[in-house]
């Protein structure tokens, strides 16, 4: 607690110190879950993307159950330039671990034909694993204590349509693929991710919107990666688990471990309620999450088997902020698996 607090006391003085504040829109929030319970969050963007060189986001998200800061700084440089500063602390009871982290990059953007971008890097990390689940797992202990990382990154985006607003106008698509080489440090890996999404207007009350999205995650030596850097789906990425909940997991003590091979996805079908900015939508989402490398034979339980889930959401923005709900009933399901069926969110802008 009194390390989150500094963490926090140490953001605020840093935006506060920022001439850039003046720019500041504030948001507060209360959000409800199954498995996390009631939470609040505040969050500062700061800086005028069209006026400002200096962009970020503070954000706090706190309950019973833990608490998690952030900080987020962007500056542009000359010539497509831009360097990227990221501090956070997360610390949630029903999480297999905690940890501290401090990121910076600097990157190249680069206009391609048509509508291509992309961006090109380097960056460098500083993490600090502080606990690991209650009940104690040896996949897990490996990992704690600070380690480090740095490498290079590329991503290149292709987007068709306007890509801003709830509801679409026009079909409008797009494809970001990102390859990681992490080569120095305590823990080199290479990563590789694509995600697609697509949404098309039916007519003018009805839409589609989906993605679909898939990676893998390997140690450049071929053996262990660490749970920094595995993968952890659930809770928004399907809907209807825990964040957690389900995937790869020890064999002693149950522990969710994350996986290095995912595949997720979603299709949801949206109806305007009339001429109000609110939306009824229903949805079927997908996952599979595999594979821990390097870990000791029979300590950890196999997965890669599909998840599914369907619900409804209903989603409503007005002048005094967004109304966000999700029922969820999780379709496909094993032995070990955590569910979480009810999602609201509530928040304002000021």
């Amino acid at each position: 607690m009194q390390i989150i607090t500094g963490l926090i006391t140490a953001l605020l003085g840093v935006v506060v110190s920022s001439s850039v504040l003046a720019q500041g829109v504030a948001s507060a929030g209360i959000s409800h879950s199954s498995i996390y319970g009631t939470t609040g969050d505040v969050s500062l963007a700061f800086g005028d993307p069209a006026t400002s060189d200096t962009t970020g986001n503070i954000s706090y998200r706190g309950g019973q159950q833990g608490q998690e800061a952030s900080l987020d700084v962007l500056h542009m440089l000359q010539n497509g330039w831009n360097f990227d500063l990221s501090l956070s602390s997360q610390d949630w009871k029903v999480d297999s671990f905690a940890a501290h982290s401090l990121s910076a990059s600097l990157a190249k953007d680069i206009s391609l034909f048509n509508a291509q971008s992309a961006q090109v890097g380097a960056f460098v990390e500083w993490d600090n694993v502080f606990r690991v689940d209650a009940a104690t797992s040896a996949v897990l202990t490996q990992d704690l204590g600070v380690s480090t990382a740095g490498g290079l990154f590329a991503q290149a985006t292709w987007t068709q349509g306007a890509q801003d607003g709830f509801q679409p106008t026009e079909i409008r698509s797009s494809l970001t693929t990102t390859g990681t080489v992490a080569f120095a440090g305590d823990r080199r890996y290479a990563s590789a991710v694509a995600r697609a999404h697509f949404d098309a207007p039916l007519n003018d009350t009805f839409f589609i919107r989906s993605f679909a999205q898939a990676g893998h995650i390997q140690a450049l030596d071929g053996g262990h990666v660490s749970v920094l850097d595995r993968v952890f789906l659930g809770s928004t990425n399907p809907r209807g688990f825990a964040y957690g909940g389900f995937g790869p997991t020890d064999t002693a003590t149950n522990a969710a471990l994350g996986g290095t091979e995912y595949l997720t996805g979603s299709v949801e079908t949206f109806a305007r309620l009339g001429q109000l900015p609110a939306f009824l939508g229903a949805f079927y989402d997908f996952a599979k999450l595999d594979v821990v490398p390097g870990a000791a034979a029979g300590t950890v339980t196999a997965d890669g088997r599909l998840r599914d889930s369907y619900g409804l959401s209903f989603n409503w923005e007005n002048r005094f902020g967004a109304i966000s709900v999700s029922w969820a009933q999780a379709n496909t399901t094993y032995p070990g698996d955590v569910g979480q069926s009810l999602a609201v969110q509530l928040h304002t802008q000021f």
